[in-house]
């Protein structure tokens, strides 16, 4: 990591940029950020040689936040009303959003089951 450029926005990664040489900038060939839409337009136009990457962390929780979003619509869909706690799409949440190799035997078969529910009772966009 070289530096954590404070500001979320597109212009405080522009002035850090500025503060720089031109060598500097042009020997930059990774640029790791979030899904924030400013700093991929700003790292693309001021360092058109870096190939830019999302940090996995954000790769994570943006793939958790599209679960939770397929099952809640899902939840909707089945019973029309939001998850009760007996409903094994709500109960299991958070089983939903556990790396596998963390799950017990038994969580893992639930996990399959849930997985087996989602892909049987439509596709999630």
């Amino acid at each position: 990591m070289l530096d954590v450029v404070e500001g979320r926005s597109a212009d405080a990664l522009r002035a850090w940029l500025a503060r720089r040489s031109p060598a500097f900038r042009h020997q930059v060939r990774i640029v790791t950020m979030d899904g924030f839409q400013g700093y991929a337009t700003t790292s693309k136009q001021l360092l058109p040689a870096a190939r830019r990457v999302m940090d996995p962390f954000h790769v994570v929780l943006l793939a958790g936040d599209k679960l939770t979003r397929c099952r809640q619509r899902l939840q909707q869909e089945k019973y029309h009303r939001r998850g009760l706690h007996d409903d094994p799409l709500y109960k299991n949440r958070k089983t939903l959003l556990t790396t596998q190799k963390w799950l017990s035997k038994k969580k893992q078969s639930v996990l399959m089951s849930c997985l087996a529910l989602i892909k049987t009772t439509r596709h999630c966009n």
